[in-house]
């Protein structure tokens, strides 16, 4: 391979927030445009008040906005942080996100932080790394810093703790992490192409002795079970093309409940307001269907099961199609303090306040 598509990108270990957000706030004094990659959107949003409070600007990245604003928001992050972003838009400026940049989107920073993820994961997020040639950086090498506990010989349960605790629900497989850890941190870098094998493998090898300590075992032991559900349920929902399609042959379910990838169970909403008397979408558009996917929102079935829901929300959805009538819908109202709030129905049935805005997304909780 030709010596200028080989690179090293330096891996330290970064033991919780407080130094992280030091770090961020001395680089982006320098001048770096720098990313912070959370593994939950509830960690995303919590780091932006004490980045606020070190005098930055941060801007927020994740899957818990409305359609419309998610675009919008991921408009911004091109321009500041894409491939024809100039020094000037990129100087000093901070992106919170969640795996939304890990793909897809081709972007390029100075410094990243990044939370405790599987190895692979975290080598797409090294990807965003000087990934273009700029006539100058702030710092003098890709860097990245790995939000992680020490990865000891014998991991106790609790080894993730309170600073990666979200984290230890996005991926249960704790063992795999404490093999990325281990693995990232002892080489010491990510070298491309020809160190990530050797990373990865590390990672996923369960057979290795001691590849699964027992203080570990069994959230290991969990998260196999599960992968092994899923692989059933995909075999199920599975639409064999040999086979004549019937809509009610099989597990299918209407596509708000059916996710088209595997993992966890969630819910689609979409996001209206009061106006005038009137129940409109949240995201305005001069198509009202459109205006409506737009408003649209993803939640983990685990937070929000359903909406508690009104004559006016009914009487707004006449106008749907059929096959979207089943949509749940938030209904925002504004409050004394300029917040929109709606109520929502957790998992046990419980109404639940939700609060969203156009900074930070959908929250849980006044």
């Amino acid at each position: 391979m030709a010596p200028e598509h080989k690179r090293r990108v330096a891996v330290e270990r970064v033991a919780d927030a407080t130094p992280a957000i030091e770090v961020i706030a001395a680089a982006t004094r320098a001048g770096a445009a720098v990313a912070w990659v959370r593994n939950a959107v509830d960690d995303a949003i919590e780091a932006l008040a004490p980045l606020l409070a070190a005098g930055l600007d941060p801007l927020l990245f994740h899957a818990r906005f409305a359609m419309g604003d998610r675009l919008d928001t991921e408009r911004q992050v091109i321009e500041r942080f894409g491939r024809n972003s100039t020094d000037e838009k990129r100087k000093g400026r901070v992106l919170v996100a969640t795996q939304v940049i890990e793909q897809s989107l081709d972007l390029d920073f100075d410094l990243i932080i990044t939370d405790l993820a599987p190895a692979d994961l975290v080598v797409q997020r090294a990807g965003r790394l000087w990934r273009h040639p700029r006539g100058h950086r702030p710092i003098s090498g890709p860097r990245l810093l790995l939000l992680s506990p020490q990865p000891v010989d014998d991991p106790p349960a609790g080894w993730l703790g309170a600073e990666l605790r979200r984290t230890g629900f996005v991926y249960p497989d704790h063992a795999l992490l404490w093999r990325s850890a281990r693995a990232l941190l002892a080489a010491g870098a990510i070298e491309t192409p020809d160190g990530i094998r050797a990373l990865v493998e590390a990672a996923y090898d369960r057979d290795d002795p001691g590849a699964i300590p027992p203080g570990l075992a069994s959230a290991a032991n969990r998260a196999e079970g599960t992968e092994l559900a899923a692989a059933g349920i995909a075999l199920q929902n599975l639409l064999k093309l040999e086979e004549p399609y019937d809509r009610d042959a099989g597990l299918w379910e209407p596509d708000v409940r059916t996710p088209t990838r595997l993992g966890e169970a969630r819910v689609v909403f979409r996001l209206a307001r009061s106006e005038g008397g009137d129940i409109v979408p949240w995201y305005p558009h001069e198509d009202p269907r459109r205006a409506w996917a737009l408003s649209e929102v993803s939640v983990r079935a685990a937070r929000l099961k359903g909406a508690v829901e009104d004559a006016a929300v009914e009487g707004a959805k006449t106008q749907w199609p059929a096959w979207d009538r089943e949509i749940p819908v938030l209904l925002l109202r504004p409050g004394a303090d300029g917040a929109w709030r709606g109520n929502g129905i957790d998992p046990r049935g419980q109404r639940l306040t939700v609060t969203y805005d156009t900074s930070h997304g959908l929250m849980f909780g006044s």
